[in-house]
């Protein structure tokens, strides 16, 4: 527990990245849970309607006596506490679903927001997912790509002897490109590890 405290995270604070896609994952999975009870208890009481040409059972008692009840009188208690606890378990897969698909957006975040700074030494790397592994291969050779032409141009642009009237203009340009950081010895790797950011 010193640990977690030591190193600021907090398990519970850190499970939400990205809130907002998070809860909305989370209240789309619970309510298809919900949704499918209710409709499963539809069918049920259907099946039984259809079959027997009434919602009424008749219940034999120990005395021997023969009493009509509703089927919604033995169905409703076990339906309720199998929506509870199918709530509880969509809940569960929500949260789990929703940070698998919380950190990837995350990181693209981070990573993007680097670029913007100027930082075109940033990678991403997922290692949990093939798909984002995939995808974080294609953001990769973008970078390379953008990193190589700001590269050529910068270069070109050093080789420039400008006129009188361009020479401002010029200078701006240069002092634009000096502050990307467009090193390849010292890349920055945003990286997914399992079970966490």
């Amino acid at each position: 527990m010193n640990e977690q405290r030591a190193s600021g995270r907090k398990p519970i604070g850190n499970f939400f990245i990205k809130r907002s896609m998070q809860v909305e994952l989370i209240g789309r999975i619970v309510a298809a849970m919900v949704v499918s009870a209710v409709l499963s208890a539809c069918i049920i009481v259907s099946v039984y309607y259809l079959e027997h040409r009434s919602i009424l059972l008749y219940q034999l008692h120990e005395s021997g006596s023969l009493t009509k009840q509703s089927i919604f009188n033995f169905i409703l208690p076990s339906l309720l506490i199998s929506i509870v606890i199918n709530i509880a378990i969509a809940f569960f897969v929500g949260m789990y679903a929703s940070r698998k698909s919380a950190v990837p957006v995350y990181k693209l975040e981070q990573w993007a927001q680097r670029l913007k700074e100027g930082k075109f030494n940033t990678r991403l790397r997922f290692r949990e997912q093939r798909v984002m592994s995939d995808l974080s291969i294609q953001f990769n050779d973008l970078t390379d790509s953008m990193r190589a032409l700001l590269t050529d141009t910068r270069s070109f642009l050093e080789t420039m002897t400008p006129t009188d009237k361009d020479a401002e203009r010029l200078k701006r340009i240069r002092t634009m490109f000096a502050t990307l950081d467009l090193s390849t010895n010292q890349t920055v790797t945003l990286e997914t590890q399992p079970g966490g950011r």
